[in-house]
């Protein structure tokens, strides 16, 4: 009697290939969600210094983006 432990490489295969590229989402969306992060404060920054039209492109860059 032949056992069925051929299908568990293709299975282990899956498995690592999902969880790879959910490891890789993960950090992709974590890069963007610190790069909203600082367009908002150079947003700031833009504002306190004056540049008011700037500023308010800016966040609706973001806003819409």
């Amino acid at each position: 009697m032949r056992s069925n432990c051929s299908k568990l490489p293709s299975t282990s295969f899956a498995a690592l290939f999902f969880t790879t590229i959910g490891n890789v989402f993960e950090a992709v969306m974590t890069v963007f969600d610190y790069g909203i992060v600082l367009i908002i404060v150079f947003t700031g920054a833009a504002l306190m210094l004056g540049h008011r039209s700037k500023a308010i492109e800016l966040l609706i860059g973001v806003a819409c983006g």
